[in-house]
């Protein structure tokens, strides 16, 4: 084989290498763009599961906290209206941070994205 090599002028064997190394890195990056879409995938799926529990989760405990404040289970009295009350801050601004990072623009790109895969 090394003799038909030789045989072929460099510019044929060049453009033989580059064709053969334009292929191998072609296939490279296929299998990299199939991993990332698989991770893209499993964020997308996470960040789902994350808005349903958290929000779930926090509505549950703001609303807890809402009645107690309101006095429906009974009396509170002042250090357990005031422990409440930093419940439901602390609360609110997690719930807030939550939705601010579930609907962040790069979120929302990469579901579009996802979408668009998806339906080719």
């Amino acid at each position: 084989m090394a003799n038909i090599v030789h045989n072929i002028p460099r510019t044929k064997r060049d453009n033989m290498r580059f064709t053969e190394n334009l292929q191998r890195h072609s296939k490279i990056l296929f299998e990299a763009n199939k991993e990332l879409r698989r991770a893209t995938r499993a964020k997308s799926e996470i960040a789902s599961k994350m808005s349903h529990e958290f929000r779930t989760a926090l509505n549950i405990i703001i609303g807890f906290t809402e009645l107690m404040l309101d006095e429906v289970p009974g009396v509170i009295n002042q250090q357990q209206r005031y422990s409440l009350n930093d419940i439901l801050t602390s609360s609110n601004r997690l719930l807030t941070l939550v939705n601010e990072y579930l609907e962040h623009p790069e979120i929302e790109r990469e579901k579009a994205i996802q979408t668009n895969y998806e339906n080719r």
